[in-house]
């Protein structure tokens, strides 16, 4: 499971944020969720992310990976639903197990190339 999940949408509280877990933890690459529609097609939500893995990137000297989130939280939410996890349970935590596989396909593609 992840860390902890970052909900603060001011940029400079989740750069410092995330200046500290890669200092504390000696990080060696950030990977960002990318929001693209299910068509493949950038959204508003895609620009705000590229422009802040953009701003991120000058505060590191770290690769940052995007990787394409679709149906994520959904494949999260049926995990969950496997382990007989109740409802408002799996919405508490849905995005947690999402970032989980998120940072497991990008291993899994580094791994393989």
């Amino acid at each position: 499971m992840p860390l902890n999940t970052i909900t603060e949408i001011n940029k400079k509280f989740v750069i410092t944020s995330l200046l500290n877990i890669i200092e504390k933890y000696k990080v060696c690459g950030v990977i960002i969720g990318l929001p693209i529609d299910m068509r493949g097609a950038v959204t508003e939500q895609t620009n705000i992310v590229m422009k802040f893995a953009e701003e991120l990137a000058k505060s590191i000297n770290l690769p940052i990976y995007l990787q394409d989130e679709r149906l994520t939280t959904k494949a999260a939410n049926n995990f969950l639903k496997s382990f007989g996890v109740n409802r408002k349970d799996r919405n508490n935590n849905d995005d947690a197990v999402a970032a989980s596989m998120i940072l497991e396909t990008v291993l899994d593609s580094i791994k393989n190339i």
